[in-house]
């Protein structure tokens, strides 16, 4: 409270205070002239509390106020302010989008709550409704599983890409999720889709699958048509035709290693052949040329009965 006499006198103008008849004075109070005095104190009140300035005996003019101030402090629980799991949530989202920056609470006091959402009146409020509309975000859907009091989602004509995330259908009061004019794609989680209680809304998203049929068809590109989307167990599906290199792969080294193996055998009996043939002329140079070619041709006979054997083992 706020005492200034607004004029000179030459009378004394003394009093006190009382709150419900008693004395809430630190002093008598006597108003200056071109000053003020200023009073302060805490009571406890009620709807039925009343306020009186009494003047003291001594004094000659009635008690005066210029100005007062009252605040009031409830004794009702005193909330920290939106719920906690709220307030972690949009922080994130925050911090992923600058715009959205706000320092103050996002749900007090209850008539200055942000723009792009809307609160409950709980004594800690839940964060109820989301209002981001064409603000030009990108990225994957945020978080917002911890936002447990959300039933209004609105996040249509952005820029969001990928899937759309299962826990959406999941939140307990959720009534309407728009997520039109995304870029969104994959499939509608049928926790939405067959969650009678969500109104939703998925227009304009060319690459998202609403048929409920996503899974029939593979990503999977038809060697003949390129880009062209295949079921499993087409026979011109990529997955099929990927096997052959690994055949070929596997058969073309095999078949060198038993060709080399018969080469490398055969040139070692001919080197044999060679030093048989030449130790028996120089032995035996009495011997007829019949009986050398006897000879010869059973050691290459030998040479090609080696040889086949091997490959019968590597077949």
């Amino acid at each position: 409270m706020y005492f200034s006499e607004p004029t000179e006198v030459t009378e004394k103008r003394s009093f006190v205070i009382y709150v419900d008849n008693q004395d809430e004075s630190v002093s008598n109070i006597v108003p200056p002239y071109n000053d003020v005095e200023h009073q302060t104190g805490t009571v406890d009140v009620s709807s039925n509390s009343t306020l009186s300035l009494v003047a003291t005996t001594d004094s000659a003019l009635p008690p005066l106020i210029n100005a007062m101030e009252l605040f009031y402090v409830s004794k009702d629980q005193v909330t920290n302010g939106t719920h906690a799991d709220d307030l972690e949530a949009l922080a994130l989202l925050q911090t992923a989008y600058p715009v959205l920056q706000d320092y103050s609470d996002p749900c007090l006091p209850a008539t200055f709550t942000w723009d792009w959402v809307e609160c409950s009146n709980d004594a800690t409020p839940r964060v109820t409704a989301l209002h981001l509309v064409g603000g030009y975000l990108r990225g994957s859907l945020p978080d917002l599983s911890s936002m447990v009091g959300l039933k209004t989602i609105d996040l249509h004509n952005n820029s969001f890409t990928g899937v759309v995330p299962d826990y959406y259908g999941t939140l307990p009061n959720l009534k309407e999720l728009n997520l039109a004019d995304n870029k969104l794609s994959g499939s509608i989680p049928t926790s939405i889709s067959k969650n009678k209680n969500i109104k939703l809304n998925v227009t304009g998203n060319s690459d998202l699958c609403t048929s409920g049929k996503c899974d029939d068809a593979t990503t999977t590109s038809n060697t003949d048509t390129p880009g062209f989307p295949t079921l499993p167990g087409s026979p011109s599906t990529g997955k099929k035709k990927k096997k052959t290199p690994l055949i070929l792969g596997t058969t073309i080294p095999s078949g060198l290693l038993v060709s080399a193996f018969v080469s490398f055998l055969a040139w070692v009996h001919h080197k044999r052949k060679k030093t048989s043939v030449a130790s028996m002329h120089n032995a035996a140079s009495g011997l007829g040329e019949a009986v050398m070619d006897e000879i010869e041709v059973n050691i290459e006979n030998q040479v090609v009965d080696e040889a086949s054997h091997v490959i019968n083992q590597h077949s």
